[in-house]
């Protein structure tokens, strides 16, 4: 699996290298800008009465933004900083998006025009060996896949960016969160995740084998049904593909089932091991109001770009 994705990241940058690097660094600033917004709701919190004098680099940070914007400490200017700062998150976003299309559209193009060239040229020989369903896989749906595993290698990317920077943020607040955040993410995904990710990678494989042979089996008898009709062996070709297609359709199922398997283990244990720090946060490590509020937007935000990296790397 991991081999596979080091031949896709190279075969990405060989082929969009400068787009790649131009999309990487949007994704980061978009993770900035978060992070940004993030800080700022500690001064927010600070002006409403919710008082926090544990996060002193952050609450700095936050100040310093608003003093270098021209802004005030007052309530208006941090609103007013957070609309913007989001906004322009917006924006970078959705010019990320078309980035990821343009790029992902680039490179599918790129495989059918290369691979239609390859097999033009090829010698006869090369076509007494193959079946024509196969060919024709490879170059209309096998590019198309090739293309959504870049887009998911994308959204892979883009939520590791987060939430590293997530962590960076919450390590600023309570140093205590974040090694209790960091140790439990990782047990949960060697735990839980990866078994499921890995009959998730077994069922992928699975699934397009089959229907590979699956659609040259068709694409055979199609072509072949004036002698299927002749020779009055309809009932034979229709056995044989309901015998294929029960196959096809159990990696099917296995394909839309795992990830909502995926997604409601995280949610789950994302829940408990709130109840978890905020009993031990609060009880035993003394973590103040503003502190906690902070923490849990900065929870509930990891806790779903670690799902979406799970989801990512599945696709």
């Amino acid at each position: 699996m991991l081999s596979l994705l080091t031949l896709l990241i190279k075969d990405i940058w060989n082929k969009s290298g400068s787009l790649v690097l131009t999309l990487w660094l949007l994704m980061i600033l978009v993770g900035l800008f978060d992070g940004i917004g993030m800080a700022m709701l500690l001064p927010l919190l600070n002006l409403i009465g919710v008082t926090t004098n544990q996060s002193g680099t952050v609450q700095v940070f936050a100040e310093h933004i608003l003093s270098v914007l021209g802004f005030s400490l007052d309530i208006n200017s941090v609103i007013i900083v957070l609309t913007l700062i989001f906004s322009i998150q917006a924006c970078i976003v959705i010019l990320q998006g078309l980035l990821v299309a343009r790029v992902e559209t680039a490179y599918v193009d790129q495989w059918r025009s290369q691979l239609m060239k390859l097999f033009f040229n090829a010698e006869w020989p090369f076509f007494v060996k193959k079946k024509l369903g196969n060919l024709v896989y490879v170059i209309i749906l096998q590019t198309e896949n090739a293309g959504r595993a870049f887009f998911g290698f994308s959204e892979f990317v883009a939520a590791v960016i987060m939430v590293l920077i997530y962590l960076t943020a919450s390590l600023l607040i309570s140093w205590e969160f974040t090694l209790f955040l960091g140790a439990i993410s990782i047990m949960l995904t060697c735990v839980l995740l990866a078994p499921i990710i890995k009959l998730s990678y077994r069922s992928g494989v699975n699934y397009d084998n089959l229907l590979a042979g699956m659609q040259a089996t068709t694409t055979d008898y199609v072509s072949g049904i004036k002698l299927i009709k002749a020779t009055g062996t309809e009932h034979t070709v229709l056995n044989n593909l309901r015998r294929m297609l029960r196959f096809v359709s159990k990696e099917y199922f296995n394909s839309l089932f795992y990830p909502y398997a995926l997604k409601a283990i995280i949610e789950f244990s994302a829940i408990i091991f709130l109840c978890v720090f905020l009993f031990i946060g609060v009880k035993y490590l003394a973590i103040q109001t503003g502190a906690v509020f902070v923490l849990l937007a900065i929870f509930f935000r990891t806790a779903r770009k670690i799902e979406q990296v799970n989801s990512s790397f599945q696709t």
